[in-house]
């Protein structure tokens, strides 16, 4: 049976496998990013050996970078591992954060990536592309860049002053809805890359409070069954990425 390591994710759309595929757990060692594997020596027992996961997207072309764009990995510090992409250009600025379900056959097996882009007047917007689980590939992380997968926030929602109050921003605040929801961003300083000064409050159809998140940006899922599943990702001075998933 071929070599397979699996990266544990938390979170929905993660568990469980596609037909045909044979999904065994191994260790992962985070701080090398490695993953263990198990692989039979012929019935003489088993030898275990180690496969680095940058290798792998090298080899599969998923870390090429050109122009204004740069790819790289990184991991949760709660051992998520991720695909990383900066996307620049004179207009806008992306950041996409892929998480890889687990590495099968020397390729890594992607499904959601959430997105933040910054435009050139300072405009935030935010969104997320699922997949059904497939192969990360160049294309199909390129394919997440795309202004139809994203929502900006704005400041004209006649709801925006009152739950700025309610919520007790002292930032700059900004608003977007989507399917049932209304979110309140509220910007507490510079946001560029870093999570920490930013509070993200998401509000029913009623304008009750659903859950409140401090030091993080909210990815609402578009083009997926999960839209009432809430997707927060920070990225912490002191701890780096981190991907909470509620309810």
């Amino acid at each position: 049976m071929a070599a397979l390591a699996v990266v544990p994710l938390l979170g929905f759309g993660c568990q469980g496998a596609s037909s045909g595929i044979d999904y065994h757990s191994h260790d992962v060692n985070a701080d090398q990013n490695q993953v263990g594997l198990n692989e039979s020596d012929g019935g003489a027992g088993k030898t275990s050996v180690a496969i680095n996961l940058e290798e792998i997207a090298r080899r599969s072309g998923v870390l090429e970078n050109y122009g204004g764009l740069y790819t790289y990995l990184d991991i949760t510090e709660d051992g998520i591992n991720l695909i990383i992409q900066d996307t620049f250009s004179s207009r806008q600025k992306y950041k996409s954060i892929t998480p890889f379900l687990l590495a099968y056959k020397e390729k890594l097996i992607i499904n959601c990536t959430y997105l933040r882009a910054f435009d050139d007047k300072g405009m935030v917007s935010v969104g997320s592309y699922c997949r059904d689980q497939s192969e990360a590939t160049v294309d199909s992380l390129e394919d997440a860049i795309n202004n139809n997968n994203i929502i900006p926030y704005t400041t004209e929602h006649p709801w925006l002053t009152s739950l700025s109050l309610s919520t007790g921003c002292q930032g700059v605040a900004a608003g977007l809805s989507y399917s049932n929801y209304h979110v309140l961003r509220c910007d507490l300083g510079d946001s560029d890359e870093l999570t920490d000064n930013i509070s993200v409050s998401v509000f029913d159809e009623n304008f009750a409070i659903l859950v409140q998140m401090n030091g993080y940006e909210f990815s609402p899922i578009l083009n997926s069954a999960h839209k009432d599943k809430f997707v927060f990702w920070g990225l912490h001075k002191e701890s780096g990425y981190k991907i909470i998933y509620s309810p």
